[in-house]
């Protein structure tokens, strides 16, 4: 695995794993070793990852068949897994993604190293709460002018647009206010047979600009041309058509 992952933190969990489990030797009938393991009340609580740990072991799968059975789930947070994609695709192939005129910014993560909070009660020495984490921020010095997010939801209605959450345009709105940052981009996985093209949104009576495109991922990920062509050029639709104002728009810190 170690040699498959692109991800150096991944690349770096493995290593230390590697190291974890060199004493560990898998017997040749390991079938008959793992039939001998009894489980007490004190020990059932570890069943369900012994017997997940039993299918990679023996290379076996689980059957559905009709009637009662029990199963052990492997279960990933699509979300996260999705915005950690972007944000490693994006950083680890920044030359070929921005575009040339970025090539001077700087890209940070989970909103950058000092938090940020939406909000703050007006008593005495009152602690700031809510803090924001855009997936990706894209900065000129050390202001924003790109914020980007990825959402793992489909866009599947007619007009695009009505696939939107609405929660989600309040989320970028907030983000776009707090950092005064009057472009964002929302970015979806892309439905299987379906074209997004990119478009953007106006929000009213304010210069926030919201972006959206799709990446489509039903293709080969072992190799990233493709892909990386698709948000190569979604920047620089974004790029084309940013509000890049020079009107004072927000209050300073």
């Amino acid at each position: 695995m170690q040699l498959i992952t692109r991800d150096s933190a991944n690349r770096q969990r493995l290593a230390e794993l590697d190291d974890l489990l060199q004493p560990v030797e898998i017997p040749t009938s390991a079938s008959a070793y793992l039939d001998k393991i009894h489980f007490t009340r004190l020990s059932e609580r570890f069943k369900g990852a012994f017997d997940l740990a039993r299918l990679f072991l023996l290379g076996q799968s689980v059957h559905l068949l009709a009637g009662a059975q029990q199963a052990w789930a492997f279960v990933l947070d699509m979300n996260q897994l999705f915005e950690a994609f972007v944000t490693s695709l994006l950083q680890s192939n920044r030359i070929r993604i921005i575009p040339p005129q970025w090539k001077e910014t700087v890209i940070e993560t989970q909103g950058g190293r000092v938090p940020k909070y939406l909000a703050r009660p007006n008593y005495s020495n009152a602690k700031p709460f809510s803090q924001i984490k855009p997936d990706i921020l894209i900065k000129r010095g050390s202001t924003p002018f790109l914020i980007i997010d990825a959402k793992n939801k489909v866009l599947s209605h007619q007009p695009v647009y009505a696939s939107i959450a609405e929660d989600d345009l309040y989320q970028m709105v907030a983000y776009a206010t707090r950092l005064r940052c009057p472009n964002v981009l929302l970015l979806y996985p892309r439905a299987k047979n379906t074209n997004v093209i990119p478009f953007f949104l106006d929000v009213e009576l304010s210069p926030i600009r919201i972006y959206v495109a799709t990446l489509n991922l039903h293709q080969p990920l072992d190799k990233l041309d493709g892909i990386i062509g698709e948000f190569r050029d979604i920047l620089g639709y974004v790029h084309r058509h940013m509000n890049m104002t020079e009107e004072t728009l927000w209050r300073a810190d």
